[in-house]
């Protein structure tokens, strides 16, 4: 933005450099006839003198007295910086001393009409490129770290976007965990079950077996009692004929 703004107050200051000197030469022209009966007025140049520039005009005479007619002591530049030690208002002239120039402590009179408390548009222009200057730097200087700051923005997006990919990876791992729990929670709950169910088969086979072992027992027992019942039986019937037999031979 200060680059497209240089050319623009350039032109502006020299536009108003024109004008200053075209005023300037008018007032000339104006000034040819000084007025009559001058009264000085004098004003003791203390510590804080009253600093005046010479307008945008080309030279102007530094005289010894303070009207037009007295001799020329020298001729200023524009830009030269004085300092005003008397005024004479009727004549529209100041008694100052040089500050500036080749000529600089040199004391005479000038016209008012031609100082100004502004520097020239010249030096106007010298230290506004000064300041354009100075601000450039700075704009530069500023954007140096507007791009380091960006760069460290950029580094902490990045980091940030690291931890919520880790973030999203944790998060899936603790519901992976989540559910092996669960998993594991059901599967020791199911195996509790099945131990019960297994425990109670247990106790029904071990009262089935020794059901079959009573059972056992009381066949072995029913099975013997019968045999020893038909061994008797079969005795009993088998020595019965013989037994009537011999009976019946005793008979006569």
């Amino acid at each position: 933005m200060l680059k497209n703004e240089k050319p623009c107050r350039r032109r502006g200051l020299r536009h108003a450099f024109s004008w200053s000197v075209t005023l300037a030469l008018i007032s000339c022209l104006l000034a040819a006839a000084p007025p009559a009966g001058a009264q000085e007025e004098t004003a003791a140049a203390g510590g804080g003198a009253d600093i005046r520039y010479v307008k945008d005009v080309i030279y102007i005479n530094l005289r010894a007295g303070p009207t037009q007619q007295d001799r020329t002591l020298a001729v200023i530049p524009s830009g030269v910086r004085m300092a005003v030690l008397e005024r004479n208002k009727s004549e529209g002239t100041y008694r100052v001393r040089l500050l500036s120039g080749k000529h600089a402590g040199k004391e005479g009179w000038v016209l008012a009409r031609f100082l100004s408390r502004e520097p020239i548009a010249r030096e106007q222009l010298d230290a506004a490129q000064e300041k354009i200057t100075a601000l450039q730097g700075k704009t530069a200087s500023l954007e140096q770290e507007l791009e380091q700051l960006r760069q460290i923005k950029q580094a902490q997006d990045e980091e940030l976007s690291g931890l919520r990919r880790e973030n999203q990876a944790l998060q899936r791992e603790l519901k992976e965990i989540k559910e092996i729990s669960a998993s594991a929670v059901e599967a020791h709950r199911q195996r509790q079950l099945m131990e019960q169910r297994l425990a109670e088969q247990s106790e029904r086979l071990k009262a089935a077996e020794d059901a079959s072992a009573a059972a056992k027992e009381k066949l072995y027992i029913v099975v013997v009692s019968a045999a020893v019942l038909a061994l008797a039986v079969g005795f009993y019937i088998g020595y019965t004929p013989v037994r009537r037999e011999k009976r019946w031979r005793k008979l006569p």
